[in-house]
């Protein structure tokens, strides 16, 4: 049995062995994430704008889709790149909100990515898909009871010689309360 397969079977019984409740509230973000996307030894920035949505199936623990777009791209020795559109769907592991309404959380998922390349504006090699997986950390703060804001590093291998990282600011509304 392969890693991931062990470590998501871990994460989705943890909740029924600690008598968690099961709940089903669904949320929904958006975000912009400044991202370094590097290939060999070139790093290309690039810029997204991503929506979410997913719900919490046990108290800190979340299944999410989450999809995005590009809104720039960058150029280097006549090399363009664009992280033209970006699939992301996974889990979303969250702790407790302290007494201040912060809390931390991880993001554990796979990931396909289109990265648009281009020599020179000749449109070579072109669009090229790639998928793979993605692991974010961040921190939030509970702004209201249905609404937080937070700031996470993101982290895509979406092939062996593409290395993708990203900062994002998010803003993220809940249809229940948030727990406090």
């Amino acid at each position: 049995m392969n890693n991931a397969l062990i470590l998501l079977i871990f994460c989705l019984s943890a909740p029924a062995m600690s008598k968690a409740a099961l709940t089903t509230a669904p949320y929904a973000g958006a975000a912009l994430e400044r991202q370094t996307i590097s290939i060999d030894t070139n790093d290309f920035d690039s810029g997204l704008l991503l929506l979410h949505a997913g719900v919490w199936i046990w108290e800190g623990i979340g299944l999410e889709l989450e999809l995005g777009t590009s809104i720039f791209d960058d150029t280097q020795n006549a090399v363009s790149v664009e992280h033209k559109s970006l699939l992301r769907y996974g889990i979303r592991l969250q702790t407790p909100a302290t007494p201040n309404n912060t809390l931390l959380y991880v993001l554990l998922s796979g990931a396909s990515s289109k990265l648009n390349m281009q020599t020179g504006g000749d449109g070579v090699p072109g669009k090229s898909r790639f998928s793979g997986y993605h692991a974010g950390v961040g921190l939030a703060t509970q702004l209201s009871a249905k609404v937080q804001l937070d700031l996470s590093y993101n982290n895509y291998q979406v092939d062996e010689s593409i290395d993708i990282t990203g900062i994002r600011l998010n803003v993220e509304y809940s249809f229940g309360a948030i727990n406090r």
